[in-house]
């Protein structure tokens, strides 16, 4: 799916966080190391909006303000990691896709950081637009 209206649901791991998902603008992997260390896992599938399109339906969001600006929301009963908000662009929020019920609806477009892989992986899939730094470069830091 390419950037368009929706209607997609999703929620963390125990089910105590539930949200909606209305509309988005695009999807990748990103590889640096904030999203690793927030994440826990060498990369991070994303589905790029705003936080006008996105509804909490249920349970309340734990928020984690990172150093380098950006917010981290994620359920503070499972830990698993919802949200990202970038310190440098106000109203923009990422939806980790694998929290959504039908993330395989969401494949990767781009893939941002490569720089940053760990030396045993390899970006994948092959032949998307890759970039060893993104817009976020410019404020100085990774996601």
């Amino acid at each position: 799916m390419s950037g368009g209206t929706l209607e997609a649901f999703g929620g963390c791991y125990c089910g105590a966080v539930r949200y909606a998902l209305s509309s988005h603008r695009g999807t990748g992997i990103c590889y640096c190391r904030n999203c690793r260390k927030a994440v826990g896992v060498h990369a991070v599938a994303w589905v790029e909006t705003s936080r006008e399109a996105v509804t909490i339906l249920h349970g309340f969001p734990a928020r984690f303000n990172a150093p380098n600006g950006a917010v981290w929301s994620f359920c503070s009963q499972c830990g698993s990691t919802l949200f990202w908000e970038p310190a440098e662009r106000s109203g923009d929020l990422a939806v980790t896709t694998g929290t959504l019920d039908e993330p395989g609806a969401f494949a990767p477009e781009q893939l941002s950081w490569v720089a940053d892989c760990l030396p045993w992986d390899r970006p994948l899939p092959l032949g998307l637009q890759q970039s060893s730094a993104t817009r976020r470069r410019a404020a100085g830091n990774a996601r």
